[in-house]
């Protein structure tokens, strides 16, 4: 049980550092982007590389911030019909809506590692304006954001079955004597 909770929280203290890495590349490609507006008006021959660069980073936050999106329930969900069923039932359609988006992520997790695989092997590159990019690095980024959301939405089918069977801890601060 130790090693499970020391996984769980190395697993956590990773996702942290990966957040605040997204947020830092979200400023470095402000940052580049800006620098390309401001190069077009008033350099005499604007560069092009900002483009290729910025384009790829914004594939790299897309799908590296799926697993955030999916543990801070922040990810789009139609939930009209959903949200007026009883509270039960929402929980066990939760369960499956989490099992269906894992099975779905790791068939496409799986299908990117193929196609990194393809890419490494042909040595496959973008043909951008300005440079030579290996393409397979932009497949890794999908295939770590799906392999995050696969663990992610096991983690939300386990808390939903855990609630559903009623052996969810106490929230912090539940069942303690509030000293008045």
């Amino acid at each position: 049980m130790k090693t499970l909770i020391s996984i769980k929280r190395g697993y956590d203290r990773f996702l942290g550092i990966l957040d605040r890495g997204l947020s830092w590349l979200l400023i470095a490609m402000f940052v580049i982007i800006t620098f390309q507006v401001l190069t077009r008006h008033f350099a005499p021959s604007p560069v092009t590389w900002p483009t290729d660069i910025s384009s790829y980073m914004l594939v790299a936050i897309g799908f590296l911030a799926i697993g955030h999106l999916i543990r801070k329930n922040v990810h789009v969900a139609v939930d009209l019909l959903v949200s007026r069923f009883p509270e039960k039932l929402q929980d066990g359609l939760e369960i499956v809506f989490s099992i269906v988006s894992c099975a779905v992520c790791v068939v496409t997790c799986y299908g990117a590692v193929l196609m990194t695989q393809n890419l490494i092997q042909k040595n496959v590159l973008i043909v951008a304006s300005t440079f030579y990019f290996p393409k397979y690095i932009l497949l890794l980024f999908v295939v770590a954001g799906f392999a995050i959301a696969t663990i992610e939405f096991i983690g939300r089918a386990v808390y939903y079955i855990r609630k559903v069977a009623g052996k969810l801890p106490p929230e912090p601060g539940e069942g303690e004597d509030k000293a008045v």
